[in-house]
This record gives C-alpha cells, structure tokens and sequence, in this order.
C-alpha cells in the first residue's frame, strides 16, 4: 500500500486515495440485509483501485453484478479488475 501511495504522489495521482476497509464492506451488506446481486448494479464514485468490488464479492455473490466506477487516477484504473467498467 505504501508503495502504491508513493506512485500516485510521484505521478501527481494523488487524489485523496482512501482505501475501503473489510469492515465498511461488512456494514454495507448488513445494512442492504438480504438483497441479493442476482440483477443490478452498483457504482463507485472514486473507486480507488476497485477493491470495493474485490472485497464485496469475498462476503456475497456478485457474479451477475453490474460493477461501475469513476475514478480519476489512471494508475489506480490499471490495477481494476477487468469486469469492472471505468470512467473518469
């Protein structure tokens, strides 16, 4: 992590990067209760790296999720998975 904000400082992508933690994942799907992601979307206003997704799908089933994001740092875009759509 530190290596990562060390890059995006170097590269002027810096933008407030504040990672997403398991806990904040938890209290979202207690608090959704039991939804489900059979159909549906969700987007993340400055995703970061997109470890929202990565860790959501640790605690349920987001296969047929519509994952979207909006993120202005291109490094942090790069290490998205490839399901997720982008935008700036």
């Amino acid at each position: 992590m530190k290596n990562l904000i060390e890059t995006l400082k170097d590269n002027n992508q810096d933008f407030e990067f504040y990672p997403t933690t398991s806990g904040m994942i938890s209290d979202i799907v207690n608090h959704i209760g039991s939804y489900t992601f059979e159909k549906g979307t969700i987007l993340d206003i400055g995703a970061g790296n997109g470890n929202f997704f990565t860790k959501l799908s640790k605690i349920c089933d987001t296969t047929y999720l519509g994952k979207f994001a909006i993120e202005k740092s291109q490094i942090l875009i790069n290490q998205m998975p490839e399901d997720i759509v982008t935008g700036k």
